[in-house]
């Protein structure tokens, strides 16, 4: 798995600011670059107008804002119009590089008018590459009328090259417009079915039908007529490409999926060409996606099914095909297509093939088989049939791991459908975490008896790791197993030694994996001597950058005794002063979580707080150190200040609960309750210590909160963890209130509020064990405070209720706090660019203002791009929206705003608009009143919503002197674009 991480340390830098003098350099640094390409492009030499050409599709990522994208469109089309046809083709390449720019494009007209003279040249390449451009540029130029006939007369075309770059052309103008794809159908099908037409040239423009979706009776004309040609041409090509172009056709109208299924089964059924079959399981599998597989019908599934029970032993390649298909609509969610009796068709197939010979054939057979299980209970399908499914499953599963468990050595093929199968296992055990057991006693037998096949090892111990993760002490029972194998790979006089020398790389891997897996096994318990020798055995015989994804390890498990040891032994292996200052931070953070957990020399809880406070601000002062431009470390600060702050709440908890005893209520504290009218006044100086704690607590859960919402790029796991906090904060705040600080003031504020601990977990997400231990904490807690609320004898605040929440802190502390991988880890980053106008000129060291009448409404413009980086498949959540604030405020007032009459005239206002992501692209424009004389400041601040409308917090703004005046009064100050207020 590929992780966004910087060269060492691994660490990220969310966030979303632009780079160090963007505001005020961008608009510079576009002009400047457009101006030293447009040197190249008026170049007498051939080769500077190329090489300046190429780099425009690197400007247009840099700057990506229409005002640059549209004057250097119409350089280029310049240069295209009166250049040789290898500048065309450059600016051709451009074009096609530069898709997700064009819609920034504002004098399309002009950019038509220039290129399109080119069609009237004698050259027919000419003419073939400025078809090419048209069709790069037909996401903007489809709807133009002179274009379109081009297009359509160059289809007439005798020259090769250009009816090719004609048909090119059409495809995406049908994409794009409706109009074209309408009137361009019956000239398609004029010419396929014409004699004159070569069949190479009828294979290219029969595509061209699966773009005619955009209404429904030109969508129903192109399938009829699809249908009539795959009639008329039954050759294989043919049938081929009309099935692959009904099947698209069908995606994008949706109303013809049901048809086209039934049209593909029939093929298969009866189309004896296996290249044919393969291609029709190829778009049966298109067809089963998430968005379509509801259109399946019970039918359709049988009679894949039939196939796959006709063909198995004959066609065993298009059998594992038909059942990937199977696969991806239960996947899908189709498992109420599935007739899952026991006698049915489909259990049978599945029940049989799961344990044939074939390896590839069981392997798929038990991923469908467990994929239906883990469907069923997710459904909870389970009353609805006899069958014990998920045993059914677990048997496969157990099978396929003894099937390719002989021998000494798996080859490729095996090591395939080796780690298919423990897919397979990890899915199963999340749902039914029961049957763990069993599968960890069978890995544990593989990986004893294939120690020295690293290859083997690393699969069984990666699956041994996530089975770890998702389930806490399931790996107990390896513990003597894993030890004993780590003094096997560490010993030099061991069989496997060839093998370490051989492929170190893999074999610190395997070592890293079996030292993360006794990590997982020792979690929450306290280290034996034996083990801890074996770790650190293990640890001396990685390398650095192993050590520090171990340490990294340790801390995401609140191993932090482990991790101390580890990152004081590779601090002096760094390169730079400021990876030095990040692992010494990270030595320091984790000294101070083992002050706080199992310091036993302290035996005072104030002591462990006080101790661990002190290390854990000399480690966010290190860790600012660790911090550069380029590497802002803008999360980890932000949590490490929140950490502290939590770790001084319960501190100040703990003080004001030790209050009680050391400063009892004085001998008139009853006079002072009944004057005061608050019965809790009674108890002394404690009540308002208590009051202060809980205040205090609700802040620091805010502060949780905030960081969630500035955690755009966290992934699921991560952004789980810290609303844990938010929530358990705030909820311990809550249950002090209810039970050591209940008042006949509450009235019924707290009747239907429950003493319990649930979290709020985003959906479909299951909490490893990290998280899990936090929320155990907490339910423990929430028991105690529930225990002391039900006794009604009880009057607060007496000493049950301070050792409450001395055990309530004692709890916490002993369960270590884990690290999110956020804060080491980045899977994406997501940055934020603004280009405001108008902006403040600076004149010399000073900025002058923007100014505006009082009667006139200041234009304010914002583009805004979005930069994306990480692992695509990964990205837990894309940008769906950006909402823009803006508010000003006066800064100096002149006496027209004490004159004003009408006092609705506001003289500061709060805006705000939303806009739509194109392209990593958007735009918003507000118009600002400023109705009275004076200076003003106008700040802009960015906020990202996702696809799910969740609001994110960014550290983009940013803000405008405007001076506004009566008319007459602007001097020589420079007058920005305004309106004049109605």
């Amino acid at each position: 798995m590929m992780n966004v991480m910087h060269d060492f340390g691994g660490l990220n830098s969310p966030g979303f600011g632009p780079s160090p003098g963007f505001f005020q350099d961008a608009e510079q640094g576009s002009s400047a670059a457009l101006t030293e390409l447009e040197k190249g492009l008026r170049s007498p030499k051939f080769g500077e107008q190329c090489r300046a050409i190429v780099k425009f599709p690197r400007l247009f990522e840099k700057y990506p804002f229409p005002v640059l994208i549209n004057t250097a469109l119409l350089k280029l089309a310049e240069v295209f119009r009166a250049g040789p046809n290898f500048i065309k083709l450059c600016v051709l390449r451009v074009c096609d590089g530069s898709q997700r720019h064009l819609d920034k494009m504002t004098s399309v007209d002009e950019l038509v008018r220039r290129i399109i003279t080119v069609m009237n040249s004698n050259d027919p390449v000419a003419r073939a590459l400025t078809l090419r451009t048209f069709g790069s540029l037909a996401g903007i130029l489809c709807n133009k009328k002179q274009v379109h006939q081009k297009v359509r007369t160059s289809l007439d075309s005798n020259d090769t090259v250009e009816l090719e770059a004609a048909i090119y052309a059409a495809e995406r103008f049908a994409a794009g417009s409706k109009t074209f794809s309408t009137d361009i159908c019956s000239k398609l099908l004029e010419m396929i079915k014409g004699y004159a037409t070569p069949l190479q040239v009828k294979l290219k423009m029969i595509p061209i039908f699966e773009h005619m979706h955009h209404d429904g009776p030109t969508a129903s004309t192109a399938r009829t007529n699809c249908l009539e040609l795959l009639e008329s041409y039954p050759g294989q090509d043919f049938v081929i490409t009309i099935l692959q172009t009904l099947t698209a056709l069908s995606i994008h109208t949706l109303i013809h999926i049901p048809q086209q299924v039934t049209l593909l089964l029939e093929y298969l059924a009866t189309d004896p060409r296996s290249q044919v079959q393969d291609e029709v399981l190829n778009d049966l599998k298109v067809l089963a996606e998430e968005r379509t597989a509801h259109l399946w019908t019970k039918e359709n599934i049988e009679n894949l099914v039939e196939y796959i029970k006709n063909n198995s032993g004959k066609k065993d390649k298009l059998c594992i095909m038909a059942l990937n298909v199977l696969i991806q609509i239960v996947e899908a969610g189709g498992v109420y297509k599935l007739d899952i009796a026991p006698s049915s068709s489909i259990i049978k197939l599945l029940q049989t093939l799961s344990y044939s010979g074939d390896l590839a054939l069981s392997a798929s057979s038990t991923h469908l088989l467990t994929q239906i299980a883990v469907s069923v209970s997710r459904e909870g399908l389970e009353g609805e049939t006899s069958l014990d499914i998920l045993g059914e499953a677990v048997q496969a599963i157990e099978s396929l791991c003894l099937l390719v468990s002989g021998g000494n050595s798996y080859n490729q093929q095996e090591m395939y459908y080796l780690k298919k199968a423990f897919k397979c296992l990890i899915l199963l055990c999340a749902t039914k975490p029961d049957c763990t057991g069993q599968f960890v006693d069978i890995l544990g037998g593989m990986m004893m008896s294939k120690y020295e096949d690293t290859d083997s090892i690393l699969a069984i111990a990666e699956t041994l790791a996530a089975l770890g993760d998702n389930n806490q002490g399931v790996l107990s029972l390896l513990l003597n197993d894993i030890c004993n194998l780590l003094m096997m790979l560490t010993q030099e006089d061991m069989p496997c030694s060839a093998t370490v020398v051989t492929h170190s790389s893999q074999t610190n891997r395997v070592v890293l994996l079996l030292l993360t897996m006794l990590i997982q096994t020792m979690c929450g318990h306290k280290w034996s001597s034996h083990s801890q020798q074996v770790f650190r055995s293990g640890t001396e015989v990685l390398d650095a950058w192993s050590q520090y994804k171990l340490a990294r390890t340790a801390l995401r498990y609140g191993e932090h005794g482990v991790a101390v040891q580890v990152f004081a032994s590779i601090s002096d292996k760094v390169h730079t002063d400021l990876f030095y200052n990040w692992i010494h931070s990270l030595e320091l953070f984790a000294s101070a979580e083992q002050l706080l957990s199992r310091d036993e020399s302290r035996k005072s809880l104030h002591e462990r707080m006080n101790a661990s406070m002190k290390t854990l601000h000399q480690g966010l002062t290190t860790l600012r150190a660790a911090s550069s431009p380029n590497r802002q470390l803008t999360f980890q600060i932000q949590f490490m200040r929140c950490r502290i702050r939590y770790v001084e709440s319960l501190y100040q908890l703990v003080s004001a609960a030790t209050s009680l005893q050391t400063s009892p209520p004085p001998a008139i504290a009853a006079a002072l309750a009944a004057q005061s009218r608050d019965d809790l006044q009674r108890c002394g100086r404690v009540t308002g210590q208590l009051r202060n704690a809980v205040k205090e607590l609700q802040e620091c859960a805010g502060d949780w909160g905030k960081l969630a919402e500035a955690s755009f790029d966290a992934d699921l796991a991560s952004l789980a963890f810290i609303r844990v906090l938010e929530k358990a904060m705030s909820n311990l705040a809550t249950w002090i209130e209810m039970v050591c600080l209940k008042s006949s003031k509450q009235g019924t504020m707290y009747a239907n509020t429950e003493i319990e601990f649930v979290p709020d977990l985003p959906d479909g997400y299951s909490p490893s064990i990290q998280i899990q231990a936090l929320i155990k904490t907490f339910q423990k807690i929430a028991g105690e405070f529930s225990r002391l609320s039900l006794d009604s004898e009880l009057r607060p605040i007496t000493h049950h209720h301070t050792e409450c929440i001395f055990s309530s802190v004692g709890l916490i502390h002993s369960s270590p706090l884990p690290y999110p991988r956020f804060f080491f880890q980045s899977l994406q980053e997501t940055k934020l660019k603004l280009s405001v106008s108008p902006h403040s000129r600076n004149t010399g060291i000073d900025q002058q203002p923007v100014t505006v009448k009082t009667s006139e409404l200041l234009a304010v413009k914002v583009e805004g791009v979005i930069e994306r980086t990480g692992v695509l498949t990964k990205q837990t959540r894309e940008v769906s929206r950006v909402c823009i604030k803006l508010q000003t405020k006066i800064l100096n007032k002149t006496m027209d705003v004490y004159r004003v009459e009408d006092k609705s005239i506001q003289a500061e206002t709060s805006l705000e608009q939303t806009a739509d992501v194109a392209n990593d692209f958007f735009s918003v424009q507000f118009l600002a009143p400023f109705p009275c004389g004076g200076l003003y400041t106008c700040s802009l601040e960015a906020i990202l919503v996702d696809a799910e409308g969740n609001r994110w917090r960014t550290d983009v703004s940013h803000s405008i002197t405007v001076k506004s005046f009566e008319a007459g009064g602007g001097g020589n100050a420079p007058q920005a674009r305004t309106l004049p207020r109605t």
